[in-house]
């Protein structure tokens, strides 16, 4: 074996937040089939399966909205940037990379917050701790946290090799 087949890689490890939402995703969709199924045709319902696709769903949105931001799969308005010159460009991408890294690192601390504050509240029907929903968003937030940081570290390099470009 190579020494790339071996263990975790980096790349790997990078896909666990696409692993997440994913898996997230197939357990709504199958216990919400196999919930029509029971109503349907044998008219009861399975309880757990709200709580559980509320756990799931928390999940999938904030961890897979992670996910696309990483892969930058995110709508963009460009109005504004066309209306910069090109030399300007760089900056405004850099800035605006910035104010969302500061709100995600702030969605962050909220998310945690509520995480902190839900203490005993449970579901409804399984009686598992509401933080496991809110847990989602803090993983979500903190991911595009750094993920935030990484891309604003390669648009200061940008910035750096263009001015030096220049000179």
């Amino acid at each position: 074996m190579t020494e790339e087949k071996k263990g975790l890689s980096f790349e790997k490890i990078r896909l666990l937040p696409d692993m997440i939402a994913g898996l997230a995703l197939i357990v709504i969709i199958c216990l919400e089939t196999a919930q029509c199924i029971d109503r349907y045709c044998f008219r009861q319902t399975i309880m757990f399966v709200d709580d559980v696709v509320v756990i799931c769903f928390s999940w999938a949105v904030f961890v897979g909205a992670a996910a696309a931001y990483r892969r930058k799969m995110h709508y963009g308005l460009e109005i504004i940037m066309n209306r910069f010159g090109p030399s300007a460009k760089p900056y405004y991408i850099a800035f605006v990379q910035l104010l969302a890294t500061v709100l995600f690192g702030y969605l962050t601390y909220r998310s945690i917050i509520l995480f902190i504050k839900s203490g005993s509240k449970i579901l409804a029907t399984t009686r598992i701790s509401y933080k496991w929903v809110d847990a989602g968003a803090i993983i979500g937030f903190a991911l595009m946290t750094v993920y935030g940081l990484e891309f604003f570290i390669d648009d200061l390099k940008k910035i750096k090799a263009l001015k030096e470009d220049k000179a």
